[in-house]
């Protein structure tokens, strides 16, 4: 999010944000239609003006259908390279915005980290929250520094496979 930043040049990074987030969006629902799923991608819109941008929240990258039930995904995408668990190089994954899981409506029921080639996956279930936690890290995207609160937990929490 903009984090109330009002400069066309916040808006112009935010755009090109989420311009990158589609690609990585539609490559996990493509794989999932693959493997059968029935699959509604999101919709998301940006707002205008960037002092705009809380009437134009996230209501969530993507849902799968299953029994005639909608389980809401958010995909991320990180710049890190691995295949597996193994091969991730940290202890502790970052999962997702404290505020966009928080606030989140409808609410998420997965987050899918998606490494840096489009290949592989870490994919963590919302309802392992009680094993997560809060540690602020500092947003450098927009180029302020500003500090965010993000929700991590133990790698080994995730399941992980190809895609």
């Amino acid at each position: 999010m903009l984090n109330n930043f009002n400069t066309p040049e916040h808006q112009r990074k935010f755009e090109e944000r989420v311009a990158k987030s589609n690609v990585v969006v539609d490559k996990y629902i493509a794989w999932l239609r693959s493997k059968g799923m029935l699959v509604e991608k999101g919709i998301y819109e940006i707002a205008p003006e960037p002092k705009l941008w809380r009437e134009y929240t996230d209501h969530g990258d993507l849902f799968v259908l299953d029994n005639h039930k909608r389980f809401r995904v958010e995909v991320k995408g990180t710049r890190y390279e691995f295949m597996n668990m193994q091969t991730y190089n940290y202890p502790h994954l970052l999962i997702i915005g404290k505020r966009q899981f928080d606030e989140a409506n409808p609410p998420v029921d997965k987050i899918i980290i998606v490494n840096k080639q489009l290949t592989a996956v870490a994919s963590v279930a919302a309802d392992t929250r009680n094993k997560w936690w809060v540690e602020q890290r500092r947003e450098n995207y927009y180029g302020d520094g500003n500090m965010q609160s993000f929700y991590f937990c133990n790698k080994k929490l995730a399941i992980w496979y190809p895609i």
